[in-house]
C-alpha cells in the first residue's frame, strides 16, 4: 500500500483541501489560492504561507525550497 502524500495545501480559513507528494506541484495549487494559502508538511508543520514567504506564481521554485527548508 502507498504512502499518503505528505504536503497538505490548506485554505486562510484553515480549511485543508489537498494533499501532493511534491511541494512543487503544490505551489500551482498555492499560486491559484492566493494569500494566506499554507503549505504544510504533514496536517501541522507550516513551510510555507503565500504573501508572507513569497508570491507561488512568481517563482514556484521558492515553494519547494522553503518546504525543504534550503
Amino acid at each position: 500500500m502507498a504512502a499518503s502524500p505528505q504536503w497538505k495545501v490548506y485554505n486562510v480559513e484553515g480549511q485543508y483541501l489537498a494533499a501532493f507528494k511534491s511541494p512543487l506541484h503544490a505551489a500551482i495549487l498555492i499560486a491559484g489560492l492566493g494569500d494566506g494559502t499554507t503549505l504544510r508538511k504533514g496536517h501541522k508543520q507550516v513551510v510555507y504561507t503565500e504573501g508572507v514567504d513569497g508570491v507561488a506564481s512568481e517563482c514556484y521554485d521558492d515553494v519547494e525550497r522553503a518546504a525543504y527548508g534550503s
